[in-house]
């Protein structure tokens, strides 16, 4: 299987990218299952294949997360919400590979990504990766959460996506419910984000030991 990696991402393409979407009046365009291609095994479709192959790379790389804290020690409440990303892709993943277990119509070997796409993916995880491994503090902090804000809202715009070209009632269900929550777990990785880059506002210690107010008077 192609070996795709989404994770990782900065703030700022993100945002411009969304101010550009919305002022062109982007839109998604799969509103309704999708009649098949007739390309796949057995008659299938190879778009429904390639969307499979690409959600299920995702949520086996995102299954590996927690695995950055045997070298990394972030806030506990981090920690926590990496190990249940972990554990949230571990169970999707699972619960895709039911669905597809008698299911010969679908082949999720295959991403249909081009062989120059696939490599810029592949650089740019081994990019992030590495600066990851080499960040400490707040710093590594920042970087795993956008690595992750950028996964979580893929998994869940893709999920959405596949839950409206499938014509299978019962796959777009599990769809529909991966894609809420994966919302989620993006809403609460935001929710961290913007802790993480909102300025320090305490006030400063004094000095010497001496309150500043009294010191003035």
């Amino acid at each position: 299987m192609i070996k795709s990696r989404l994770k990782p991402g900065w703030a700022w393409p993100v945002a411009v990218g969304a101010v550009v979407a919305l002022s062109s009046g982007c839109r998604s365009t799969i509103e309704r299952p999708l009649d098949s291609d007739g390309r796949g095994v057995n008659a299938g479709d190879t778009r429904l294949d390639h969307g499979y192959g690409t959600l299920l790379d995702l949520l086996r790389d995102e299954a590996r997360v927690e695995q950055i804290l045997i070298i990394k020690s972030p806030a506990a409440g981090l920690a926590d919400l990496l190990q249940r990303i972990s554990a949230q892709a571990k169970n999707d993943a699972r619960r895709l590979e039911r669905l597809f277990a008698d299911d010969p119509m679908v082949d999720t070997s295959r991403t249909g990504l081009g062989v120059i796409e696939t490599d810029v993916r592949s650089r740019i995880a081994e990019q992030e990766a590495t600066a990851l491994i080499f960040a400490g503090g707040r710093s590594f902090e920042l970087r795993i959460l956008l690595t992750q804000d950028k996964a979580a809202s893929y998994a869940a715009a893709l999920a959405s996506s596949l839950s409206k070209a499938d014509p299978q009632s019962s796959r777009r269900n599990v769809l529909e419910a991966m894609s809420r929550e994966w919302k989620e777990l993006g809403d609460e990785i935001r929710g961290w984000l913007e802790v993480r880059t909102v300025p320090d506002q305490r006030p400063a210690p004094p000095v010497s030991g001496v309150d500043r107010t009294s010191a003035s008077t």
